[in-house]
C-alpha cells in the first residue's frame, strides 16, 4: 500500500469522535471561528460556525437510510446540496472534503446558516 492511500485508510477509518472533536474547535475552519455550536441529530452532527453551518453525517444505517460508509456520506450530501438548492440556493452552499494532514476523512454539507427565532 502506497503511502497516501495508507493516510486515506487511516483517515477513513478515524473514529466519529475525532472528527467531532476537530470540528468542534475554533481552528478546524478555513475561515477561522469566534465560537463553534454543535447539535447532534440521530444522523448529523452540526457545526454554526459564524453565519455558517457544516453538517457531518455520521456513520449509521437505519432501516430508512445507509450512511454506513464514507461513499454513502458523501452520496447523501450531495444529494441533499442539489434537493435543497433547488428552492434555497443561497442557503446551500457546496460539499466540503474533511482534510487533515493533506488526506480525505470525510464529506461535510455547508449550508449558509439561518438565524431561527430561538437563537
Amino acid at each position: 500500500m502506497e503511502a497516501q492511500e495508507q493516510i486515506e485508510s487511516e483517515l477513513r477509518d478515524l473514529p466519529l469522535h475525532d472528527k467531532v472533536d476537530f470540528l468542534s474547535r475554533r481552528n478546524g475552519y478555513p475561515e477561522g471561528a469566534a465560537t463553534v455550536a454543535t447539535r447532534e441529530t440521530h444522523m448529523s452532527w452540526v457545526f454554526l460556525v459564524g453565519d455558517k453551518v457544516y453538517k457531518l453525517k455520521k456513520p449509521v444505517r437505519f432501516p430508512y437510510l445507509d450512511f454506513s460508509s464514507a461513499a454513502k456520506r458523501e452520496a447523501a450530501c450531495r444529494a441533499e446540496l442539489r434537493l435543497n438548492r433547488r428552492l434555497a440556493r443561497d442557503i446551500y452552499l457546496d460539499v466540503l472534503p474533511l482534510i487533515r494532514s493533506s488526506a480525505m476523512a470525510n464529506f461535510r454539507l455547508r449550508p449558509q446558516r439561518v438565524r431561527s427565532p430561538r437563537s
